[in-house]
Protein backbone atom coordinates (compact mmCIF):
# COMPACT_ATOMS: atom_id res chain seq x y z
CA UNK A 1 0.00 0.00 0.00
CA UNK A 2 1.29 3.31 -1.17
CA UNK A 3 1.10 6.44 1.47
CA UNK A 4 0.75 9.88 -0.12
CA UNK A 5 1.03 13.00 2.17
CA UNK A 6 -2.00 14.72 2.66
CA UNK A 7 -1.86 18.78 2.12
CA UNK A 8 -2.43 18.78 5.26
CA UNK A 9 0.71 16.78 6.43
CA UNK A 10 2.67 18.91 3.70
CA UNK A 11 1.01 22.03 5.47
CA UNK A 12 2.29 21.17 9.08
CA UNK A 13 5.78 20.30 7.51
CA UNK A 14 6.29 23.46 5.96
CA UNK A 15 5.12 24.83 9.61
CA UNK A 16 7.88 23.21 10.94
CA UNK A 17 10.64 24.15 8.67
CA UNK A 18 9.41 27.53 8.82
CA UNK A 19 9.58 27.54 12.79
CA UNK A 20 12.83 25.71 12.70
CA UNK A 21 14.09 28.44 10.61
CA UNK A 22 13.08 31.23 12.63
CA UNK A 23 14.50 29.71 15.77
CA UNK A 24 17.93 29.22 13.97
CA UNK A 25 17.77 32.78 13.16
CA UNK A 26 17.11 33.70 16.02
CA UNK A 27 19.09 31.70 18.31
CA UNK A 28 22.37 32.76 15.80
CA UNK A 29 21.59 36.37 16.71
CA UNK A 30 22.06 35.93 20.45
CA UNK A 31 25.31 34.01 19.80
CA UNK A 32 26.29 36.61 17.64
CA UNK A 33 25.34 39.65 19.83
CA UNK A 34 26.58 38.05 23.29
CA UNK A 35 29.83 37.15 21.99
CA UNK A 36 30.91 37.96 18.55
CA UNK A 37 30.37 36.42 15.27
CA UNK A 38 33.91 34.87 15.05
CA UNK A 39 33.41 32.96 18.60
CA UNK A 40 30.24 31.22 17.70
CA UNK A 41 30.69 28.33 15.56
CA UNK A 42 27.57 26.37 13.78
CA UNK A 43 27.68 23.54 16.05
CA UNK A 44 26.47 26.18 19.17
CA UNK A 45 23.89 27.54 17.32
CA UNK A 46 22.47 23.87 16.47
CA UNK A 47 23.12 22.85 20.20
CA UNK A 48 21.52 25.85 21.33
CA UNK A 49 18.38 25.57 18.84
CA UNK A 50 17.91 21.62 19.80
CA UNK A 51 19.08 20.26 16.53
CA UNK A 52 22.28 18.70 15.22
CA UNK A 53 24.69 19.79 12.69
CA UNK A 54 24.06 17.67 9.92
CA UNK A 55 20.26 19.61 9.94
CA UNK A 56 21.61 23.08 10.47
CA UNK A 57 22.92 22.27 6.96
CA UNK A 58 19.73 21.77 5.43
CA UNK A 59 18.73 25.45 6.22
CA UNK A 60 21.92 27.16 5.88
CA UNK A 61 24.97 26.21 3.99
CA UNK A 62 27.04 27.98 5.93
CA UNK A 63 27.57 30.35 9.08
CA UNK A 64 27.51 33.48 6.57
CA UNK A 65 24.17 32.37 5.53
CA UNK A 66 22.15 32.85 8.70
CA UNK A 67 23.33 36.19 9.16
CA UNK A 68 21.57 36.79 6.10
CA UNK A 69 18.42 34.52 6.18
CA UNK A 70 16.09 36.61 3.79
CA UNK A 71 18.63 37.54 1.27
CA UNK A 72 17.37 35.58 -1.87
CA UNK A 73 13.21 35.68 -0.78
CA UNK A 74 13.62 39.46 -0.21
CA UNK A 75 15.73 40.04 -3.57
CA UNK A 76 13.22 37.63 -5.81
CA UNK A 77 9.92 39.74 -4.49
CA UNK A 78 11.51 42.70 -4.99
CA UNK A 79 12.51 41.92 -8.44
CA UNK A 80 9.21 40.37 -8.96
CA UNK A 81 7.50 43.48 -7.81
CA UNK A 82 9.41 45.52 -10.53
CA UNK A 83 8.36 43.16 -13.55
CA UNK A 84 5.02 43.30 -12.71
CA UNK A 85 4.28 47.18 -13.03
CA UNK A 86 1.25 47.52 -15.06
CA UNK A 87 1.19 47.90 -18.82
CA UNK A 88 1.43 52.22 -18.61
CA UNK A 89 4.12 51.70 -15.87
CA UNK A 90 7.37 53.10 -16.75
CA UNK A 91 10.28 51.06 -15.73
CA UNK A 92 11.51 54.09 -13.40
CA UNK A 93 8.10 53.85 -11.99
CA UNK A 94 8.36 50.30 -10.99
CA UNK A 95 11.30 50.53 -9.71
CA UNK A 96 9.83 53.62 -7.18
CA UNK A 97 6.70 51.65 -6.38
CA UNK A 98 8.77 48.44 -5.28
CA UNK A 99 11.14 50.29 -3.32
CA UNK A 100 8.06 51.53 -1.52
CA UNK A 101 6.86 48.19 -1.08
CA UNK A 102 10.07 46.80 0.74
CA UNK A 103 10.14 49.68 2.33
CA UNK A 104 6.62 48.75 4.14
CA UNK A 105 8.17 45.56 4.74
CA UNK A 106 10.62 46.44 6.39
CA UNK A 107 8.89 48.21 8.74
CA UNK A 108 6.46 45.45 9.28
CA UNK A 109 9.99 43.12 9.93
CA UNK A 110 11.44 46.43 12.26
CA UNK A 111 12.57 44.75 15.30
CA UNK A 112 14.31 41.45 12.81
CA UNK A 113 15.89 44.06 10.79
CA UNK A 114 17.61 46.14 12.40
CA UNK A 115 18.56 43.31 14.55
CA UNK A 116 20.42 41.60 11.88
CA UNK A 117 21.42 44.71 10.26
CA UNK A 118 23.23 46.16 13.96
CA UNK A 119 25.27 42.49 13.37
CA UNK A 120 26.38 42.52 10.17
CA UNK A 121 27.65 46.06 10.59
CA UNK A 122 29.74 44.77 13.11
CA UNK A 123 32.02 42.37 11.86
CA UNK A 124 34.19 43.26 8.48
CA UNK A 125 33.39 40.31 6.19
CA UNK A 126 29.63 40.45 6.65
CA UNK A 127 29.69 43.91 5.79
CA UNK A 128 31.86 42.75 3.03
CA UNK A 129 29.02 40.53 2.27
CA UNK A 130 25.73 42.51 2.41
CA UNK A 131 28.10 44.89 -0.51
CA UNK A 132 27.86 41.67 -2.56
CA UNK A 133 24.28 41.43 -2.01
CA UNK A 134 23.58 44.97 -2.47
CA UNK A 135 25.18 44.33 -6.69
CA UNK A 136 22.10 41.76 -6.78
CA UNK A 137 19.57 44.78 -5.83
CA UNK A 138 21.44 47.33 -7.78
CA UNK A 139 21.41 44.58 -11.06
CA UNK A 140 17.91 44.82 -10.83
CA UNK A 141 17.18 47.92 -10.48
CA UNK A 142 19.31 48.91 -13.54
CA UNK A 143 17.00 46.15 -15.72
CA UNK A 144 14.08 47.45 -14.19
CA UNK A 145 14.57 50.95 -15.46
CA UNK A 146 16.12 50.31 -18.70
CA UNK A 147 13.47 48.17 -20.03
CA UNK A 148 11.63 50.84 -22.14
CA UNK A 149 15.05 52.35 -23.18
CA UNK A 150 16.53 51.70 -26.92
CA UNK A 151 19.41 49.25 -25.50
CA UNK A 152 22.35 51.55 -27.04
CA UNK A 153 25.17 52.85 -25.23
CA UNK A 154 24.75 55.97 -23.40
CA UNK A 155 21.24 54.43 -22.14
CA UNK A 156 22.44 51.60 -20.91
CA UNK A 157 25.27 53.57 -18.74
CA UNK A 158 22.68 55.70 -17.90
CA UNK A 159 20.09 52.79 -16.60
CA UNK A 160 23.66 51.53 -14.74
CA UNK A 161 24.68 54.87 -13.13
CA UNK A 162 21.16 56.19 -12.28
CA UNK A 163 20.57 52.43 -10.27
CA UNK A 164 24.16 52.89 -9.00
CA UNK A 165 23.12 56.62 -7.18
CA UNK A 166 20.01 54.98 -6.44
CA UNK A 167 21.64 52.03 -4.27
CA UNK A 168 23.90 54.34 -2.31
CA UNK A 169 20.36 56.34 -1.17
CA UNK A 170 19.01 53.24 -0.43
CA UNK A 171 21.99 52.13 1.89
CA UNK A 172 22.29 55.33 3.55
CA UNK A 173 18.34 55.46 4.33
CA UNK A 174 18.40 52.34 5.51
CA UNK A 175 21.64 53.21 7.87
CA UNK A 176 19.85 56.05 8.98
CA UNK A 177 16.78 54.33 10.03
CA UNK A 178 18.73 51.76 11.56
CA UNK A 179 20.95 54.69 13.43
CA UNK A 180 17.53 55.73 15.07
CA UNK A 181 16.31 52.44 16.17
CA UNK A 182 13.44 51.89 13.44
CA UNK A 183 11.64 55.20 14.55
CA UNK A 184 11.24 57.25 11.68
CA UNK A 185 8.22 55.97 8.92
CA UNK A 186 10.57 54.15 6.36
CA UNK A 187 8.13 54.72 3.54
CA UNK A 188 8.22 58.53 3.87
CA UNK A 189 11.95 58.81 3.94
CA UNK A 190 11.92 56.92 0.43
CA UNK A 191 9.36 58.80 -0.90
CA UNK A 192 11.86 61.33 0.27
CA UNK A 193 14.78 60.01 -1.76
CA UNK A 194 12.86 59.76 -5.22
CA UNK A 195 12.10 63.18 -4.92
CA UNK A 196 15.48 64.37 -4.22
CA UNK A 197 16.24 61.92 -7.27
CA UNK A 198 14.08 63.13 -9.54
CA UNK A 199 14.39 66.59 -8.44
CA UNK A 200 17.93 66.54 -9.57
CA UNK A 201 16.92 65.00 -12.89
CA UNK A 202 18.41 61.78 -12.83
CA UNK A 203 14.64 59.74 -13.73
CA UNK A 204 13.80 62.68 -16.33
CA UNK A 205 16.25 60.97 -18.64
CA UNK A 206 13.70 60.63 -21.61
CA UNK A 207 13.84 56.72 -21.76
CA UNK A 208 13.68 56.69 -18.17
CA UNK A 209 9.57 58.48 -18.23
CA UNK A 210 8.23 57.33 -21.60
CA UNK A 211 7.29 54.04 -22.41
CA UNK A 212 8.40 52.25 -26.05
CA UNK A 213 5.73 52.04 -28.06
Amino acid sequence: MTLHATDGDLGRREQKKRETRARLVAVASDLFETQGYDATSIEEIAEAAGISRRTYFRYFPSKEDIAFPYREDRLERFDALIQGGAADETGWQSVKRACLVMAGDFMREREMVIRLERIVASHAALRAASREYDRGWEQAIQHGIARDASGDETTERAARLTAGALMGLVRATLDYWVEHDGEPNLIEIAHEVFELIERGGLATYPHFTERSS
